[in-house]
């Protein structure tokens, strides 16, 4: 069967190939379209699909402005400014208001997306009020965590403010479930590394066998290893930190020929900026720089790279040295024939290529 998408925009009906949705068109079912109904009265739009996917958008841009697909936006925008705790009443009138809208250049609001609609702007404003509100509202705590995930990425973007309780809850339903994907348990993690009870996250990031890099989890488990890391580190837990770092779930067991922009390496170098920033802000430099070293003797031993973008951060660190010791920061490259830097001149030792 020939799956077709439509948009309603202005009184007309907008087909195009795209994803199934519900309804079936009695008068179309002999030709095996099927279609979305609408309630009201249309003139159908039934002409040949587009040649390309820049004149789709181009005809759907005619036909939705810019300014109705704010209009839903907007509203919400209103909503959430208001200070004005909502009750389910005012959700209902407010998701009324909405319904049949275009969210976009490509989508209407619609009674399956509505609640992805909302959360998704609780994000883009950094409401998690909000976000509590409407769940606890609409009874999206009682459903099952397959249904939370909009409502657990949007946790995780946000600052969660005074409400550890709220995010707890949510993130223990990922946690303690076993009817999900590692992917999900793993940002399930990530929101509780937020809250006053983050060790909950650290203990099953340390023991939790079913942590893997299956199921889509490789690129969060960094992620959440580098989120725990700092959070060890501004509770001034040193050893938990590099206990954490030490952990494959951060390395990756990673080798030296790795490509440098491979998987996790933006969320390993947040933790040596943190790193590196917390041995800048020591009192006493000498101490600062020794500390520092630890990090030096971390990456030869586990064959991790630094970027450009730290190389700025070392020379900051550098020019506070204590007067007498020479320290300097810099990039080089590795002569391919002698093994020598072309800087210094030094030899490495085969182990160390």
């Amino acid at each position: 069967m020939f799956a077709l998408r439509k948009f309603v925009v202005r009184g007309m009906i907008r087909v195009s190939a795209g994803k199934l949705l519900r309804g079936t068109s009695d008068n179309m079912a002999g030709r095996g379209f099927t279609v979305l109904q609408p309630n009201f009265a249309f003139n159908k739009y039934t002409g040949k699909r587009s040649q390309s996917r820049e004149e789709h958008d181009h005809i759907f841009d005619n036909q939705t402005s810019l300014e109705e697909q704010n209009i839903v936006r907007d509203k919400l925008r209103v909503a959430f400014n208001s200070n004005v705790d909502m009750s389910p009443g005012d959700w209902d009138k407010l998701i009324d208001s909405i319904l049949g809208l275009p969210v976009d250049r490509h989508r209407l609001v619609t009674q399956v997306n509505v609640t992805a609609v909302i959360l998704k702007f609780c994000e883009e404003m950094d409401k998690i009020k909000m976000a509590k509100s409407y769940s606890e509202c609409m009874g999206l705590l009682n459903k099952d965590p397959s249904n939370l995930y909009p409502l657990l990425r949007t946790i995780i973007a946000c600052k969660i403010e005074d409400e550890d309780e709220f995010v707890i809850n949510v993130a223990k339903k990922f946690i303690d479930s076993e009817d999900i994907l590692t992917v999900q348990r793993w940002y399930g993690i990530q929101a509780i590394t937020k809250t006053k009870a983050w060790r909950t996250g650290l203990e099953m990031y340390l023991t939790d066998a079913r942590l893997t890099v299956n199921d889509g989890g490789g690129p969060v488990c960094v992620q959440v290893a580098a989120d725990l890391a700092i959070k060890a580190l501004e509770q001034d837990d040193i050893d938990t930190m590099w206990k954490i770092m030490e952990h494959s779930h951060f390395h990756e067991n990673n080798i030296p020929l790795r490509d440098q922009a491979g998987l996790g390496h933006r969320d390993r170098e947040r933790v040596f900026k943190a790193w590196i920033s917390h041995c800048a802000r020591l009192r006493n430099k000498a101490e600062g720089l020794r500390e520092l070293e630890k990090l030096f003797l971390y990456l030869q031993k586990h064959g991790l790279h630094l970027s450009k973008e730290i190389l700025f951060n070392l020379k900051d660190l550098y020019r506070g040295n204590p007067k007498g010791e020479k320290c300097t920061a810099t990039i080089s490259k590795i002569s391919f024939h002698s093994g020598a830097c072309l800087n210094c001149g030094e030899r490495l030792k085969k182990e160390e290529l």
